[in-house]
Order: structure tokens, then C-alpha cells, then sequence
């Protein structure tokens, strides 16, 4: 949020009013103390660079721009547009949305299953090679998980102001998996 004011006295009393209106809007909609950041204060002078006269004069301070970045995790989408609109009235014009990002809650019971499926393909595949070299798959000698992201989620918002869709994400796993081999 940012705001504007004469001195750095009454900017920085105006930014705290609209941090506290905020933090407190927030907290009565039901976010959790874990899900509010509170980041990034800054305040800078805001000069007039037009000075009349035959020759310009040095810039004139004429106020001052202060703000601060709330981080804010909203864990339930529906409630998302809600809170949005909710924040805009408890701020006002100060309200800047920087952003949104999406994750994933709780990936583990997900990755579980793509590591699953990923070592099953691995093992249709090994044998699909063995199959045309002539050969018979063995035992699992290594596996080795490489980095990635992705299986699927999709969900939208509640209607009810701004429209949340984060659309469709995936966690993938990749595996390298060796296997033992022999003459079929």
C-alpha cells in the first residue's frame, strides 16, 4: 500500500493507519498470523522539478511517498475475492495488489504417488528395451530422483468480486532407475 503526505512524520502515522486497518481486516477474516509478512517499508521524498524562471532551480521537495508489502497467503480460494474486496475497503486507494502466485497445500500424498507411477513407467520401459536387446530385466540396482515440479490441481474462485482461477499445475518427478540385465 502507499500514501502521500507533507512530512515524513505524517506519512509515515499515514502508513502505519492503513497497515493496522489492513492487519486488522485481515486477522477478522480469519487469516492466521502465519499467513501475514509484513515487508518491504520504504519512504522517499516526492520532488517538483518544474521551477519558473529564466533559469530552472534546484528541485523542491514537495512531500512524501511511504508504504509497505503485506504478504498475505490465503488458504481457502474460495474465500480469496472476499478477502481481496474486504481489503480494498479497509484501505482504501492506498491498496496496491502486486501479485498473485499458487501452490500446491500439502504435495506430499502427491508426490507419493507420481514417485509410484514414475517407477512403474520405469519398469514398463525396461522391459520394453529388454524385450527388443534380447534381454531379461533384474533387480532394481539404483534409483535416483532428479529435481522437478508438477501432478495436477485445479480449482476457481467463489464468483463474488474479482474471479480466482489459478488453472491447472502440475508436480512432476523424474527418476533415473538402473536395472540389473541379463541374456533372455
Amino acid at each position: 500500500m502507499e500514501v502521500f503526505a507533507l512530512t515524513t512524520a505524517d506519512v509515515l502515522e499515514a502508513v502505519s493507519a492503513k497497515s493496522n486497518a489492513l492487519v486488522t481486516y485481515l486477522r477478522g477474516a480469519g487469516v492466521s498470523e502465519q499467513d501475514l509478512q509484513t515487508a518491504n517499508l520504504f519512504v522517499y521524498p516526492m520532488y517538483d522539478y518544474s521551477q519558473p524562471g529564466p533559469v530552472p532551480g534546484p528541485p523542491t521537495i514537495t512531500g512524501y511517498q511511504a508504504g509497505v508489502t503485506v504478504y498475505v497467503t490465503i488458504r481457502d480460494i474460495d474465500q480469496a475475492s472476499t478477502i481481496v474486496d474486504g481489503a480494498a475497503f479497509a484501505v482504501g486507494d492506498a491498496l496496491r495488489l502486486q501479485g498473485l502466485g499458487w501452490s500446491i497445500k500439502d504435495s506430499d500424498q502427491l508426490l507419493a504417488t507420481a514417485r509410484a507411477d514414475a517407477i512403474e513407467k520405469a519398469k514398463v520401459q525396461a522391459d520394453q528395451f529388454a524385450a527388443a536387446a534380447d534381454l531379461t530385466v533384474g533387480a532394481i540396482v539404483s534409483i535416483d530422483e532428479q529435481p522437478g515440479s508438477a501432478t495436477e490441481f485445479r480449482g476457481e474462485g467463489d464468483g463474488a468480486g474479482i474471479p480466482f482461477s489459478p488453472g491447472t499445475d502440475q508436480l512432476q518427478v523424474t527418476v533415473r532407475v538402473v536395472f540389473a540385465a541379463s541374456p533372455a
